[in-house]
């Protein structure tokens, strides 16, 4: 009896050492990837007649990207755009037009052929706001960035779906984004 339990310890052992390398390991390596997204962007415009308005509209956006995995762990940086995106703000037609550039460390588990994963960084941005004769001008900055998503993997490629934050600060009201792409890893 001790030696059946003993060899069920041992097997358990055995199995747990393996996990990380065989439920938790996809493709190791550098990966560059495309998406398409619904971008919302959320603005708080000073128009120069002294009134005030908020803005919050979306658009079709996308975004570059690439980085290096390396078991669990990754950094990914890329280019962001999301789109002009425009409509009315407080009776006045206004549009944002937000892109820069994000960098984020990123955390994966992978589930067989899915990897499921987040990630937290910071965005430098740049804003340029238009609406008419009474809104012109922008804004730029550094601020934190968060995603979650997962990706299905096809040997080398993979499908790939997410949400991020852009927490943009100053006149701006935060940005969103929802997108879907493909990605490649060497």
């Amino acid at each position: 009896m001790k030696q059946r339990i003993c060899v069920a310890v041992f097997m358990v052992c055995l199995a747990l050492i393996a996990l990380p390398q065989s439920v938790f390991a996809g493709d190791d390596g550098f990966f560059i990837g495309a998406s398409l997204a619904y971008a919302e962007v959320g603005a708080d415009f000073d128009f120069d007649d002294n009134s005030k308005g908020d803005f919050e509209e979306s658009d079709l956006g996308y975004k570059i990207f690439g980085g290096l995995k390396w078991g669990l762990l990754g950094i990914e940086g890329g280019y962001v755009n999301f789109g002009n995106p425009d409509g009315d703000t407080d009776g006045r037609n206004g549009d944002v037009e937000l892109d820069g550039f994000d960098l984020f460390g990123v955390l994966t588990f992978g589930l067989g052929p899915v990897d499921v994963f987040g990630k937290l960084g910071g965005f430098v941005w740049d804003a340029d706001f238009s609406g008419g004769d009474l809104l012109h001008g922008g804004d730029d900055g550094f601020d934190v960035a968060g995603g979650i998503g997962a990706a299905i993997n096809l040997g080398s490629f993979g499908i790939r779906a997410e949400v991020e934050y852009f927490d943009v600060s100053g006149r701006m009201d935060g940005a969103t984004m929802v997108s879907t792409g493909l990605v490649y890893t060497f």
